[in-house]
């Protein structure tokens, strides 16, 4: 029989379990926050180390060559008092400093000679790899923190129940080590990265980064040469041994080595795999790999084809092409060689084009794509890019692209959609043909909130798509307010997407959706007046207003003109709140742009009768009032 102490013990038990589950959420929510999708993209295609390279790092104390310069990177990660700041790896562009970097990172010794500096005090490493081709986060001081962040928390979990001692953690008993990658790839001032990880860098927090040889970095760490190396004069003999390996690990190099009939062997193997042959789902693999050999060849070994993570090993999609070395992507863009390249292709050659048609292969490419939603949003994105680009350079659209990929769509829904007539005649912004995941219910509405406005007047002139159609929210609102917004790109103008719907008719006025009773054009000033109050002191109060205030003034003086109701709630808010941001200025435009179009002044906004214009004056006094307390 149980008793009630045993009833206490299992309660108390059971008590403390949910707690723990409770916390363990908590903490899993704050890392998912932290954690961005390309975190570690660039780590993970850095090549790992040769064989038998890279030891001298380690083992330079045994080492006696005066001809090189001494290494002191195990002393100081060992020594206390050696020097706990920074340590510097420099190298000439491509001389291996990231391959270094991953294999210092990774390589147990590097532990264990920071364990005879942290003794018996955790120890935390954690690294960060600047890129400069890759996204915002990967080549800025946000990315920098918020990994290196994620790799704290991940690792001390005990500091997520408040990131207030955070800071107490790094001056306190645990121990650091981080490395960081690519200094020079930061984008933007290098004495802002330098200064942070400076100030990161305390008694119990050890830093090592790498970067070219720039003189803002030689002026940062050269003088105390114990702590740097220069790549280039210890990679000699790794080269070589690299080298040697590499051909003699080839079967081909060696047949022909050590067998005249080897040339013929390979001119019949050349001749074989340039046929042209029908491409099978069963020969995916060998089509693969010789692609992989005609962009080696055809690049000269400029461009690499390397595995793309982001994407499930069950899909097609699993490789992408990258420039071998960053130094690769700097030359190629450098002007006279652009201007070689826009000389040889010619006129007809359309760069946006040609991505997209790549990218609309890339999702035929994927097996029932509807199950990987994220994977056809990111690919959708890019495509919009390339489309609302080619818009803008070529003024045309790419129609043929974005049908084909509606047709795609449809046909590939798990409820496929019947078509009727040929691929240019059918209504294409009617079907339901995307994940239920997705923030809208059709291609086209992802066309309207992406800015591919040329696409969408065509369609509206062919007769393919009506304005007043059974969309989920009215056209006009998924323009103004988008349900999904670009995390890769830069912010899109809404103007002329907003204007080429006020010409088919859209009514600004219009109930933005069944969930919300009120209008398109509430909702859109209500968004407009939530972006100034976060705008910093000063914007909005010059001539001169920041991009989003004149492109904002553009449109709301677009959907006054089409009829938008000067009297909404919107015109009380402008008349009534004051900011002290410096949209002032900007607010006074406004106003009369709405008196303009019919606004009432003496319009009474509550039940004790008070007018807009009462209470506007009422504002203005106080507002002087407390300026001029300030002042005082």
């Amino acid at each position: 029989m149980t008793s009630k102490a045993d009833f206490n013990t299992f309660h108390k038990t059971v008590s403390d379990l949910a707690s723990t589950s409770s916390d363990l959420f908590v903490e899993q929510k704050i890392l998912e926050s932290l954690k961005f999708k390309q975190m570690r993209a660039r780590r993970s295609i850095i090549p790992k180390a040769h064989t038998k390279t890279f030891r001298w790092i380690f083992d330079s104390r045994d080492l006696v060559d005066d001809s090189k310069p001494s290494i002191k990177f195990v002393d100081w990660l060992e020594r206390p008092k050696f020097d706990h700041g920074m340590f510097w790896i420099s190298g000439k562009p491509g001389s291996g400093k990231s391959t270094l970097m991953k294999f210092i990172h990774d390589h147990p010794r590097t532990v264990e000679a920071l364990r005879v500096w942290s003794g018996r005090n955790k120890l935390v490493t954690a690294s960060f790899f600047f890129w400069h081709s890759g996204t915002t986060k990967q080549k800025s001081q946000e990315g920098l923190l918020q990994t290196l962040l994620y790799e704290i928390l991940r690792k001390c979990p005990d500091a997520i129940s408040t990131l207030r001692a955070l800071r107490g953690k790094l001056n306190g008993s645990t121990f650091f080590c981080f490395f960081v990658d690519g200094l020079d790839e930061y984008f933007g001032d290098s004495r802002d990265v330098l200064s942070v990880l400076q100030d990161i860098s305390a008694e119990n927090v050890k830093i090592c980064a790498s970067s070219r040889p720039w003189p803002i970095f030689q002026t940062a760490f050269d003088g105390n040469p114990d702590r740097r190396i220069y790549l280039q004069d210890w990679t000699r003999e790794d080269i070589a041994l690299y080298v040697r390996n590499l051909l003699e690990e080839n079967p081909i190099f060696v047949d022909k080595r050590g067998n005249g009939n080897g040339y013929d062997r390979l001119v019949v193997e050349i001749v074989n795999k340039a046929q042209v042959r029908k491409m099978e789902r069963v020969n995916l693999t060998a089509r693969e790999t010789q692609m992989q050999k005609r962009i080696a060849a055809r690049s000269k070994g400029l461009l690499e084809v390397r595995r793309d993570e982001e994407f499930p090993s069950n899909t097609l999609v699993l490789h992408r092409v990258d420039f071998l070395h960053r130094t690769v992507a700097d030359f190629l863009r450098h002007p006279d060689l652009q201007k070689r390249f826009t000389q040889h292709v010619g006129s007809l050659f359309d760069p946006n084009a040609s991505s997209a048609h790549a990218i609309l292969g890339m999702v035929k490419a994927i097996p029932n794509v509807h199950d990987h939603a994220d994977i056809l949003l990111g690919l959708i994105e890019d495509l919009l890019f390339y489309a609302e680009k080619a818009e803008a350079e070529t003024n045309s659209s790419l129609a043929d692209v974005l049908d084909e990929l509606d047709h795609t769509l449809c046909l590939s829904s798990p409820r496929p959609i019947k078509l009727s007539g040929s691929l240019q005649e059918h209504t294409v912004c009617v079907h339901n043909n995307l994940p239920k995941s997705f923030p809208t219910k059709s291609l086209f509405e992802l066309c309207v909130q992406g800015g591919a406005c040329l696409y969408v007047k065509e369609k509206f002139d062919l007769g393919q798509c009506q304005i007043r159609s059974s969309w989920r929210r009215p056209l006009i609102a998924q323009a103004l307010l988008p349900d999904w917004r670009s995390r890769k790109y830069p912010p899109r103008d809404l103007g002329d997407m907003v204007h080429t719907l006020l010409e088919q008719g859209a009514d600004p006025n219009e109930v933005e959706s069944t969930g919300k009773l009120q209008t398109v054009w509430t909702s859109y000033l209500e968004e407009v007046f939530r972006m100034w109050a976060k705008l910093p002191a000063g914007k909005g109060g010059s001539m001169e207003p920041d991009s989003y205030l004149q492109s904002s003034e553009m449109i709301v003086k677009a959907l006054l003109e089409s009829g938008a109701d000067p009297n909404v709630h919107g015109w009380v808010s402008l008349m009534v709140d004051v900011h002290k941001n410096g949209t002032e200025y900007c607010r006074l435009r406004w106003i009369e742009r709405f008196l303009a179009h019919g606004a009432n002044p003496n319009l009474e906004y509550d039940r004790d009768g008070m007018t807009v214009w009462k209470a506007r004056l009422g504002q203005m006094r106080k507002h002087r009032s407390t300026s001029e307390n300030e002042v005082n």
